[in-house]
């Protein structure tokens, strides 16, 4: 059985199991393994290592052939930059894409892998969270709406981020998330998962220093499949009432997570 292990752009990787990876001319049974970019964003946040155009819907986007019989497909996923976000609130995006997402940090020692070109909301030392694990998600940052300023009035703020990813047959999935204060996971519009509050500072502190892991397994469906991360900010009474209105810079915001996706494809498949 061969296996197809394909880095995808933005985040995402893509990993076939099954037929040949040489063109259909490989010995059945004769491991293989290469790399590529099948993944890719467009304006409207549609991204996956399968090709979701209608002639090719049992394709990865790319070149090298796999032999015929079924293959299973992992398509991971993590929070980033390349995730277009929208204007919106609970009911998802309102509206098309304002652009991409912005990379995040508390203050530059919060998180701890805080990466460079990140709006810093506060200075070193300033601020105690952000602690959720991620190491299961490599390359998973936190991030915000485009718009982001320390400067900016945070309270109650929302933060809508989508891709659709095109999956086969017996479609699969999980997603772990941490949320400063509130996010709700929705698949093809139905709400899959919440975690934090906006209400509630006591479950609010826990959703930013833990991983929710969320089923997304009865949303999915053959063919393409919509992701939606809602966040939103919590009031100006969760930061002891330091300020009313309060900004970034006091009232922080931001969401966290990585997820996997799998599924069968029937037919031959191509793979750059």
């Amino acid at each position: 059985m061969a296996t197809v292990l394909l880095a995808g752009c933005g985040g995402t990787t893509v990993s076939l199991i099954g037929g040949t990876a040489d063109g259909g001319s490989g010995t059945p049974g004769q491991d293989a393994t290469t790399t590529g970019t099948p993944a890719s964003t467009d304006a409207s946040g549609v991204t996956s290592g399968i090709d979701a155009s209608p002639s090719e819907a049992a394709g990865l986007e790319g070149a090298a052939q796999l032999g015929d019989g079924a293959s299973t497909t992992v398509v991971t996923f993590v929070s980033n930059a390349d995730w277009p976000w929208f204007p919106g609130g609970l009911d998802g995006p309102d509206g098309g894409s304002a652009g991409h997402a912005a990379l995040v940090c508390a203050s530059v020692d919060s998180p701890p892998d805080c990466p460079q070109g990140a709006v810093v909301y506060g200075q070193p030392g300033t601020y105690q969270g952000w602690t959720a694990n991620t190491s299961e998600y490599p390359g998973a940052y936190w991030i915000w709406r485009g718009d982001v300023a320390p400067d900016v009035i945070g309270d109650l703020q929302f933060a809508v981020f989508q891709k659709t990813f095109v999956l086969g047959s017996s479609p699969a999935g999980t997603i772990g998330i941490a949320a400063d204060d509130f996010a709700e996971v929705r698949v093809n519009g139905s709400v899959a998962g919440t975690t934090g509050s906006v209400t509630n500072d006591a479950l609010a502190s826990q959703a930013q220093n833990n991983i929710d892991v969320i089923d997304l397994t009865p949303y999915l469906v053959e063919g393409p499949n919509t992701i939606t991360i809602v966040g939103q900010n919590g009031p100006a009474s969760f930061t002891g009432n330091k300020c009313s209105p309060c900004t970034y810079a006091v009232n922080t915001a931001g969401v966290v997570f990585g997820g996997m996706l799998t599924s069968v494809m029937e037919s031959s498949t191509t793979a750059q």
